[in-house]
């Protein structure tokens, strides 16, 4: 959405016209369908007045328009003749988190939904503490990076029990951007330490390919993976984070994860938002019938993880599998 000012749109779409945008969104809700919008936030653009303005005039499209995302503006370093755009910083991020905190008490009385969400970066970034599950009330946009790190928390918290009884003996690679290494050193390795036999090592990849001021794992490419892996003592496995591939498994560089297995001389599995799921990635892959079988089951993405928490509406749960199955019939 980012804005919804017809000229400051248009500034920021780069476009000349009026594209009706509350006009689109008032005849897909009007026919049923349920939105979860996201705001890139551009300091001194569409945040301040501009962003209470956004937010107002979403509002009234409630619930029907669940949620508002605001995720932080990345810049990469390919911006040749395109506009000057200021950075959020450390400072930018302090100043926005209890801004946002005041509008979500508000939208809270107003709607019984806080209805606006900051995205994982703004805490992870200033190491303020992730806020509890109830911030997120019902995890709208993780695929958006919107209380993913909270529920990852969450869930190896639950998973521990289990995963000791595994009690799984070796050495594990993980592979994070700058962001996500950080929330991992501080959340998860920690709770990994309690399986005594398990050793993991994690390497914060930096992204040379955008720019290094990009800093989350999603914009990874298979070429700084393997310019910085190549010298490096690794484990048994290399994990890379869930969303780093297409559907096709290629990374942004066009590099194939096949291609970085090779050069590593690894297996590398992608991590499937649940570490319960990953040890069971690793027995299954182990005893799968064939190396493409084995492949597979290597490369498996999170497709259906937001679906999982769609199970309280059977509707939006059983549009969700569906679409996963035509999408694997299809190839």
């Amino acid at each position: 959405m980012h804005a919804t000012d017809l000229e400051l749109r248009k500034y920021l779409l780069g476009i000349k016209f009026d594209d009706q945008l509350l006009e689109k969104i008032r005849f897909l809700t009007s026919h049923g369908i349920e939105l979860n919008c996201q705001i890139v936030l551009c300091p001194q653009l569409n945040d301040g007045t501009q962003l209470v303005k956004t937010v107002t005039d979403l509002k009234q499209f409630f619930s029907a328009v669940r949620s508002v995302a605001i995720v932080p503006v990345g810049l990469t370093r390919h911006r040749r003749n395109l506009p000057v755009l200021q950075p959020v910083t450390l400072q930018y991020c302090l100043q926005l988190i209890p801004r946002i905190d005041k509008m979500r008490l508000e939208l809270k009385k107003e709607l019984s939904s806080f209805f606006v969400y900051l995205s994982d970066e703004f805490y992870i970034r200033t190491g303020r503490e992730l806020p509890e599950a109830e911030y997120y009330e019902g995890f709208y946009q993780l695929e958006n990076g919107v209380g993913l790190t909270r529920d990852m928390v969450n869930n190896l918290q639950m998973e521990l029990p289990d995963l000791t009884a595994r009690d799984p003996a070796m050495n594990l690679t993980m592979v994070s951007g700058k962001l996500g290494a950080l929330a991992l050193k501080k959340y998860i390795i920690p709770l990994l330490k309690k399986l005594p036999k398990l050793d993991v090592k994690l390497y914060q990849i930096a992204n040379y390919f955008y720019g290094t001021s990009i800093i989350v794992a999603g914009l990874l490419v298979g070429q700084d993976i393997y310019r910085q892996l190549k010298n490096r003592k690794l484990g048994d496995y290399i994990i890379l984070p869930p969303r780093v591939l297409n559907h096709d498994e290629v990374f942004l560089d066009d590099w194939k994860v096949d291609q970085l297995e090779e050069k590593l001389n690894r297996k590398i599995f992608i991590f499937p938002d649940s570490f319960k799921k990953l040890f069971e990635n690793f027995e299954a892959e182990a005893n799968a019938a064939n190396e493409e079988q084995a492949r597979r089951i290597r490369h498996a993405g999170p497709s259906l993880y937001v679906a999982e928490h769609l199970k309280s509406d059977e509707h939006l749960f059983e549009i969700a599998v569906t679409s996963h199955t035509d999408h694997k019939a299809d190839k």
